[in-house]
């Protein structure tokens, strides 16, 4: 990581950067192998009505990959928080757009947070939180 501990603009950029990275490995629907890339070894994924472990996640991703037909991410708004020099919270809001190849449509915003470890010299995942979720 570059940034420092007083320079949270820049934290900030370089995390929303690692966002952004994130949501373009799930709009091209890219291998779960791509994804373990960037989640840490106990990575932990809260999602509204349950919890699951980073392979878990990357399991259900693989199965739910070839239902999907388009996958669309995009940040409407990041905050990010050092909490100490090898840790940081990112808050994000986003929407959500999916088509299925059986005809369905999924439309939804979130909010989500972020544990990131910065201790790897880049970024890694050890925990994400789903905040809200409303279908548009």
């Amino acid at each position: 990581m570059y940034a420092d501990t007083f320079n949270d603009l820049a934290l900030e950029a370089e995390l929303e950067n690692f966002a952004h990275r994130w949501f373009s490995l799930l709009n091209r629907l890219a291998p779960s192998l791509e994804l373990a890339e960037l989640l840490g070894d106990d990575a932990v994924i809260q999602l509204l009505d349950e919890t699951l472990t980073g392979s878990e996640f990357l399991t259900n991703w693989e199965q739910r990959r070839d239902d999907l037909l388009i996958n669309s991410h995009a940040l409407g708004w990041v905050r990010a928080r050092r909490e100490s020099l090898d840790t940081a919270t990112l808050r994000m809001g986003c929407e959500h757009r999916a088509a299925h190849h059986d005809g369905s449509v999924l439309h939804t915003h979130f909010d989500a947070e972020w544990v990131l470890d910065l201790s790897w010299g880049e970024p890694r995942i050890q925990r994400i939180k789903l905040l809200d979720v409303r279908t548009l």
